[in-house]
């Protein structure tokens, strides 16, 4: 009977088999720890316990990329955990938002500006108004007009130059 002709095993330079390696060559070629390779359960080993090399390269690169693929998902996890945080305090902002208006602890921009635009309205018609009621109680107390005319002028100066102020003074 004729026997199969053996494979031929693959020997490094040194006369070593690569196809039955220990795990102290593993280690050694990988640099990695030893407990690190006791850890790799799924590593391709061989009946007797030993490793072939190319496959234990082979199988560590395809992990090493799987790894990196799962380390690069991951940073995009943590970019979609920070937009699901900020969208998180969004939302529980706009709802502290809705509870204090309901609680009518928080009012409408647009309704404070309506009414503080009302109030500053017509504390400026009631400024400038001053110089002419100053003039209507100087002709009752009897005084000349030219008395009146000049309180008033100096009234309507010192109203419009305080009115300016403000304006300039909300401005900056």
């Amino acid at each position: 009977m004729k026997r199969k002709p053996e494979p031929k095993r693959a020997k490094s330079e040194s006369g070593l088999d690569l196809r039955h390696v220990s795990q102290v060559v593993v280690v050694d070629v990988l640099g990695v720890s030893r407990q690190s390779v006791s850890r790799w359960k799924d590593a391709p080993r061989n009946r007797d316990g030993t490793y072939d090399l190319a496959k234990v390269v082979q199988w560590r690169l395809k992990r090493m990329e799987e790894d990196a693929l799962l380390a690069e998902e991951g940073q995009a996890e943590k970019g979609k955990s920070k937009q699901l945080e900020r969208l998180r305090k969004l939302r529980a902002d706009m709802a502290d938002m809705d509870k204090r208006e309901r609680e009518k602890k928080l009012v409408d921009a647009d309704e404070v500006e309506r009414v503080w635009t009302r109030f500053v309205t017509g504390l400026r018609a009631k400024i400038m108004r001053l110089p002419v009621e100053i003039r209507g109680a100087l002709f009752e107390a009897g005084l000349s007009s030219e008395v009146q005319q000049m309180a008033q002028d100096v009234a309507d100066v010192r109203c419009r130059g305080a009115l300016n102020e403000l304006a300039k003074e909300k401005a900056s």
